[in-house]
């Protein structure tokens, strides 16, 4: 999983803005790849989606089933287009943009105390898209 690109989004965010850049809000992220420009040619990111059903007996019950995908689809995200997207999501649901409305950012990962997290920096913690000042110094919704 992406948990931060050069943009500053992480891997839940990205999930979210390419499955509605795509008009497939409900599909699953098969695949997600950091592109370079050095390395690749291309600054952004390589989503694919795929329509996939659930695991039905066995272990593995309830999750999904990629062996019977359908359905696949692949876009290329610059990080320009990236940038749009989260701004227009973050407009139309009043979420924060950094923590995707959790209120929380990741920290860190140890294999022992597990993830660590801290309140949102951006929203203070709220999940709320901060307000932006007006010219008179006031905070407007």
């Amino acid at each position: 999983m992406i948990t931060k690109t050069d943009t500053g989004y992480t891997g839940v965010l990205i999930d979210i803005l390419a499955r509605e850049a795509m008009g497939r809000p409900d599909a699953h992220v098969a695949s997600m790849t950091m592109l370079t420009l050095d390395r690749d040619g291309f600054d952004g990111v390589r989503v694919e989606v795929a329509d996939v059903v659930p695991c039905k007996t066995g272990p593995r019950k309830g999750q999904p089933n990629w062996r019977r995908a359908t359905n696949r689809q692949v876009r290329l995200l610059s990080n320009t287009e990236l940038d749009q997207l989260a701004a227009a999501w973050g407009e139309r649901t009043g979420n924060c943009v950094p923590c995707t409305g959790s209120g929380r950012q990741f920290v860190r990962w140890d294999h022992i105390e597990g993830t660590t997290w801290r309140p949102c920096t951006a929203c203070a913690g709220s999940g709320r898209r901060e307000g932006d000042l007006s010219e008179e110094g006031q905070v407007t919704p």
